[in-house]
């Protein structure tokens, strides 16, 4: 970190992008360790820090390649428009550039085809040395610095004993001191009794007679001690705080950033380099870091939207758009055009007017409703949407317009609870080790595929949507959005990240159930029954119960099991339902489409003290064989898997 701090020779953008790959990776990895929950307090405050580090350094690091590149804007001009445009890229990073050199006030609009970017250069722009700047990354080091990313619980007050009057417990300590004496006294006055005999035993032996053999008493039964654990009272649910931010500020609770982080930024053009009589003579500026423009836009006013919502579609945008078609960028800003022509016959034209941008959105993220466009704030440390208006969404073209008059980072955020309480799942074994977990949500339908010590998303045929029996247009959604995820083998941790940064989040968090209208369970129970599944998944199916929700009892769960060892989809009268709680298994007498719930046992099968016992009883020997091959490896992965998305509790 420190070499790289120092080195002044690798400042062009094609470097930093390079150097930024072992950077990326290193932070990966310290926030794998974080994230572990093995590591002492003070290595948390040391990974932490080194994470702040490197992240402020790669920022520098762009910051710096940005100058560079606008400093040698006029070498790398284009031949038509004589401006600046150029775009870098690598997996994580996009850097595009455009530089008004030629000021020519009749280019009022331009677009990057390559990102799928386009904006419009206002009057007071279009003579002057300015440039725009994009810098998009696939990561978010912002979020995790607010106070609301993370959830607060709610001190419960401690219950105070009442304290003892130091006069009452002197008598007290008296009074227990004199009874102690006089229970002294007394054992001393009781006489030594002298070891007796039984008489007429006695007797019958001096006689000769054998004497008569009492009956032994019977011993007393052996009480069976109850595990500790099962001693354990079944915590209440955990009671987190409300989020008490202002109007304008976005919940991370509540919300997470999806897709790209964009930096905009309208910056000062540099002096360019200068031929003279064989000479270059270039002007460096120390530091060397890209210098705002003195830009201030108008703020934007929420109820000017209102009164533009029907805007004349028949509107053309008068301006020369370079670098690309002028129809595309037209069709990209019609809806902020025609409401800014619209406005203008209205009013006096606006001197220095909010920035209108559209964005393309990525086609490997979900967006299952208009995203919430946000700027951070660096000194409050949260995303704020004031002096940011949403114009167009195009959900079909995947094209957001929005008006902007503050500039920095942006975020694109989407309600993080948007595909719960899921509908229906179904945990079905595939082979030895090896299962799929199916989840249909509210919006998507997600299979998870788990082998050995890793998972991952399966391939989908290209006709398996329309031989689905279930193939629900609504339900189909996000599945193209994952095809950059299919047949990729990775840790449970890192397919949560994917998914969550995909759009299609599954897995709650800790206060989700503030978000969620979900029953109250046992948590001891629902992660009992979590290792079990686990541990019997390459040899049972489970599936989810609608009378799990429908009964009201915080210490039972009700699912659907039974034994499968082959790899097709189960049928649904194969399943029995079962009740699981802390102390017990049972089979019930009705199946999943009984008219009304009985918790009247299936006399075929025992009384057990679990799935593994209960599944014993009644499974074959070649799915005892099966699970008895399990290894730790896979029934770990299976349980976080499990624990993750708590679908026993979110469904």
């Amino acid at each position: 970190m420190v070499a790289w701090r120092e080195d002044d020779k690798r400042v062009l953008i094609e470097d930093v992008l390079e150097d930024s790959k072992p950077c990326l990776g290193l932070i990966a990895e310290l926030e794998d360790h974080l994230a572990d929950d093995e590591a002492s307090p003070e290595q948390v405050r040391q990974y932490r820090g080194t994470i702040a580090d490197l992240q402020a350094l790669l920022q520098q690091k762009l910051s710096r390649a940005t100058y560079e590149m606008l400093r040698r804007g006029a070498n790398a001009a284009d031949s038509e428009t004589m401006n600046l445009q150029a775009v870098w890229r690598s997996d994580t990073i996009c850097l595009c550039l455009w530089g008004n050199l030629s000021k020519n006030p009749r280019i009022k609009t331009f677009e990057f085809p390559e990102s799928g970017i386009g904006f419009d250069i206002p009057k007071a722009l279009t003579k002057v040395g300015c440039a725009y700047q994009f810098l998009l990354t696939t990561f978010d080091h912002y979020s995790p610095q607010s106070a609301s990313f993370y959830a607060v619980p709610i001190k419960k007050e401690e219950e105070v004993e009442p304290v003892v009057e130091e006069a009452e417990a002197a008598d007290e300590a008296e009074g227990e001191g004199e009874g102690a004496e006089k229970g002294e006294e007394q054992v001393e006055e009781e006489p030594v009794r002298e070891p007796t005999m039984d008489l007429m035993a006695e007797l019958q032996r001096m006689d000769g007679e054998e004497p008569e053999e009492k009956e032994p008493e019977p011993e007393p039964e052996e009480e069976l001690e109850t595990p500790e654990e099962d001693l354990c009272v079944s915590p209440p649910p955990m009671e987190f705080e409300d989020f008490d931010g202002e109007e304008d500020a976005m919940d991370l609770r509540g919300y997470h950033t999806i897709g790209p982080v964009m930096q905009f930024n309208i910056l000062q053009l540099p002096p360019q380099p200068q031929n003279k009589r064989g000479w270059t003579i270039v002007q460096h500026l120390v530091p060397p870091q890209p210098v705002s423009f003195d830009y201030h836009p108008q703020p934007i006013v929420r109820k000017e939207l209102e009164e533009l919502q029907q805007p004349d579609e028949a509107g053309d945008v008068n301006s020369v758009t370079e670098g690309s078609n002028p129809t595309t960028v037209s069709n990209q800003l019609t809806a902020t055009s025609t409401q800014q022509q619209a406005a203008n016959k209205k009013q006096p034209e606006i001197e220095n007017p909010p920035i209108s941008v559209s964005f393309k959105l990525p086609s490997n993220v979900f967006y299952a409703e208009e995203p919430k466009v946000a700027c951070w704030d660096a000194e409050r440390k949260e995303w704020r949407t004031d002096g940011i208006e949403v114009t167009k969404f195009d959900e079909d073209k995947r094209v957001l317009n929005f008006r902007t008059s503050v500039f920095g980072t942006l975020g694109f955020l989407q309600d993080f609870h948007i595909n719960m309480p899921f509908q229906q799942w179904e945990l079905r074994p595939l082979g030895t080790r090896s299962c799929r977990l199916s989840i249909i949500a509210s919006i998507n339908e997600v299979a998870i595929n788990v082998k050995e010590d890793l998972v991952c998303i399966p391939e989908t045929p290209s006709d398996a949507a329309e031989d689905s029996p279930e193939a629900d247009p609504e339900v189909q959604l996000g599945k193209r959005e994952l095809s950059h995820l299919e047949g990729k083998w990775m840790p449970v941790r890192s397919l949560i990240a994917c998914l969550r940064a995909a759009g299609v989040n599954l897995f709650p968090r800790e206060d989700s159930s503030k978000h969620v209208d979900v029953p109250d369970k046992s948590s001891i129970a629902e992660q009992r029954l979590y290792e079990q599944m686990a541990l019997l998944s390459p040899a049972m199916a489970f599936a989810w119960s609608r009378w799990n929700s429908e009964i009201k009892d915080r210490d039972s769960l009700i699912v659907q099991a039974c034994e499968h060892m082959e790899d097709c989809s189960v049928n649904e009268d194969d399943y029995y339902l079962f009740t699981v709680t802390r102390r017990h298994v049972r089979r019930l007498k009705i199946k999943e489409f009984a008219e009304e719930f009985s918790d009247e046992p299936d006399e075929a099968v025992g009384y057990h003290a679990d799935f593994y016992n209960s599944f014993q009883e009644f499974s074959s020997q070649e799915a005892k064989d099966r699970v008895a091959e399990v290894d730790f490896q896979y029934l770990k992965t299976v349980t976080d898997l499990l624990s993750a998305t708590r679908m026993l509790v979110f469904s």
